[in-house]
């Protein structure tokens, strides 16, 4: 399920909730180890015309409990490509091989074989994409790396989302707290 057409997403800001530990130690060594479960965090400010606020307000409500798919103008929206995996991809790799990484671009969004989990590209070499977080769900050689833009998976992070309206005549503002809905 989508967003849908009558609400529109104006701004949002995109986080990395990472669980990284770094701790030092008394010799002054410093500790970091990461924790698997990184999800990418958003604040979405969205705008509904007054006509349709209430049909927004009902179906938000709704979504509390049920996670639902979401374009990010810029970030997921691309129209990049997919290639095959040369090799694969295994739980804990922060980097992939793939049949041709040409036309991948660092900064793309991808999905790895049949997980929706959504990986940004850091850089690459060759035909290997480096990639963040580490792969969290295995996936076989010829599966396909997916940097074709398709929405990430969500869902709403605050209790009760807010929405502000001034009058009747201007459109609403509606502030959401997202999280990425882990496979």
């Amino acid at each position: 399920m989508s967003l849908p057409r009558f609400i529109e997403m104006r701004d949002v800001t995109i986080r990395n909730n990472s669980n990284t530990l770094t701790t030092d130690s008394q010799s002054l060594r410093r500790n970091v180890r990461e924790r698997t479960g990184q999800r990418w965090e958003l604040t979405a400010t969205l705008f509904v015309l007054p006509q349709n606020a209430m049909a927004a307000w009902a179906w938000l409500s709704r979504r509390r409990a049920e996670a639902f798919e979401l374009d990010v103008p810029g970030w997921t929206d691309q129209a990049g490509p997919s290639v095959a995996l040369s090799q694969p991809a295994n739980i804990g790799n922060t980097s992939v091989s793939v049949s041709s990484a040409a036309s991948v671009l660092p900064g793309m969004f991808c999905r790895i074989g049949s997980s929706s989990k959504l990986y940004i590209v850091e850089s690459k070499a060759g035909n290997v994409l480096y990639i963040y977080p580490p792969v969290m769900q295995a996936a076989a050689a010829g599966q396909l790396v997916d940097c074709g833009g398709d929405p990430m998976t969500v869902y709403i992070d605050s209790q009760i989302p807010a929405m502000q309206q001034a009058s009747r005549r201007m459109p609403s503002e509606i502030v959401l707290d997202l999280v990425e809905a882990l496979p």
